[in-house]
């Protein structure tokens, strides 16, 4: 078998200096070589083990059909075309073969002048191929010597000023400048001319996120990976993203790497590798999906809930690391977040929804995973409890007061405490919500509860009263109402249960006031 291959190998290289006569004996030759090797070619690129040559051997046979066919429409010319993109976009062909391929096609023949007649896109099927290649195998010798030949590509050097050593630094310099051309166009057509070759950079990416996650690769060429994938999302949103293509590369990434089917068990769980990297790089991946006009748009706030409900639990609120504090990727998400604030504030507004719906309000959510929920949010009133108290209030006051009056669990109990402790302080000194939306919550609260939970119900009331003394002495009147329209729905008169816990609470209070008794 070896022998064959440096056989053709040598007959392919006498063949490609066959343009210098004036016969057809090198065209002659190139039809049988391709006859009676091209399928072998194709199926032993396929194998786990292909011949080292082969991809020097398939890159001088393109070149010499292409080389010698006479127009679009000669055989040779379908047949090089065909083995052009076979190995450069077939998935099934190995990978290491493709990058050798390519590294031929770039390097030994210069064949770039036959290739742009071959096919005119040649450029972003090197790239694409080239990415997909790079995160499979990383900082491989052939990665190290495929990179600088695709950096000197048109498309590339338009895109990256500066090359750098590394082939992940490049491949990121490579998505930041081909966002930064997207978006200095400014014609419409040539916007969507542009997206759909720049699309094409990052077309197979999914594909080779899946081969690379069902290995265990090395932590730090997945976290070199994933910060890849990472900056993807955070400069090329615009480009990656299409609403009307289903299978457009940001939905395929998302469902590889950042939601994969295993993400949505709670009893399974990520390699711990794959969530340090995702730790550091969905913070980008958010920003990114929060600059997709996230309202016009079910599909995509659908996956940042999944996003959110998936991974809150997942990470510490703060761990420390080599001296320093590393803090939860929501807080650098939600907090510090390099987006237009109407974009972070819908995005934010998501978060408190999946919060509300997916953990407070939800019956059977653990201790352990409410605790991590809670702690989180009192993280966030920490760093910005003016940024946050009125949605906090909106979305979350009456499902914390229903949490506390059911949970058992005394530490989450002492979470959720903190938590209403840091919403009512900051509602006190802000103007926003205001004190009439407060009582209003409360008094709803009062009214659904006063009937069928009045121990725990007024237990939680003397807590706020501790909290904010001033807020519960204006709601009072509301709670000493919804204790009468209780005693008038059952029909038994005074119900001294609902009394004496008012009472209760007026003591706390400091107050000594007792609900008008209907002499009735």
């Amino acid at each position: 078998m070896t022998a064959i291959h440096v056989a053709l190998a040598k007959v392919l290289k006498t063949s490609g200096n066959m343009h210098c006569l004036t016969d057809n004996s090198g065209k002659n030759m190139v039809e049988v070589v391709w006859q009676e090797f091209g399928n072998f070619i194709k199926s032993q690129a396929t194998s786990l083990t292909p011949p080292i040559v082969l991809g020097s051997v398939a890159a001088a046979l393109t070149l010499c059909m292409a080389q010698f066919a006479s127009g679009p429409i000669d055989g040779l010319h379908e047949a090089a075309l065909g083995l052009f993109t076979y190995f450069t976009c077939n998935d099934a062909v190995n990978t290491l073969c493709s990058v050798h391929y390519s590294i031929s096609l770039l390097s030994e023949y210069e064949g770039s002048n036959n290739l742009s007649q071959l096919c005119p896109s040649y450029e972003s099927h090197f790239i694409s191929s080239w990415l997909s290649a790079l995160v499979i195998h990383g900082n491989s010798e052939e990665i190290k010597c495929l990179t600088p030949l695709v950096m000197n590509l048109r498309a590339a050097k338009d895109a990256v000023q500066q090359p750098q050593m590394c082939p992940f630094s490049n491949a990121a310099s490579f998505a930041k400048g081909i966002a930064e051309n997207f978006a200095n166009i400014t014609s419409f057509s040539e916007r969507m001319i542009y997206r759909d070759t720049a699309i094409h950079y990052f077309s197979t990416l999914d594909k080779a996120c899946g081969t690379l996650l069902k290995k265990v690769p090395p932590p730090d060429f997945l976290s070199s990976v994933v910060d890849f994938i990472g900056c993807v999302f955070y400069f090329c949103h615009s480009i990656i993203y299409i609403k009307s293509r289903p299978a457009c590369p940001l939905s395929s990434l998302l469902s590889t790497v950042v939601l994969p089917t295993n993400v949505y068990s709670v009893e399974k769980s990520l390699s711990p590798a794959l969530l340090a990297a995702l730790a550091q790089n969905i913070p980008k991946i958010v920003c990114g999906l929060g600059a997709l006009s996230l309202s016009q748009d079910p599909y995509l706030v659908r996956c940042l809930k999944d996003l959110f409900t998936h991974y809150i639990h997942r990470f510490p609120i703060k761990t420390k690391k080599d001296y320093t504090t590393v803090m939860h990727p929501f807080i650098i998400c939600l907090h510090n977040a390099d987006m237009k604030e109407e974009n972070l504030l819908e995005v934010q507004s998501i978060f408190l929804e999946v919060v509300r719906d997916n953990y407070i309000s939800k019956r059977g959510v653990t201790s352990m995973h409410l605790q991590v929920v809670l702690s989180l949010l009192v993280e966030l009133m920490l760093r910005s409890a003016s940024e946050w108290v009125s949605s906090m209030v909106a979305f979350l006051l009456c499902p914390l007061l229903e949490l506390l009056l059911a949970v058992e669990d005394q530490v989450t109990k002492r979470c959720a405490t903190d938590l209403l402790q840091k919403i009512l302080e900051a509602a006190e000194q802000q103007t926003s919500p205001s004190r009439n939306e407060l009582v209003e919550k409360i008094r709803k609260f009062v009214l659904h509860h006063v009937s069928w939970s009045s121990h725990r119900l007024f237990r939680v009331l003397g807590v706020m009263g501790v909290i904010n003394r001033a807020l519960i002495v204006d709601c009072l009147p509301h709670i000493a109402d919804a204790v009468k329209r209780a005693e008038e729905k059952r029909g038994t008169g005074l119900d001294h249960t609902l009394r004496q816990g008012y009472q209760s609470l007026l003591s706390r209070l400091g107050l000594t006031n007792c609900v008008a008794e209907d002499k009735t």
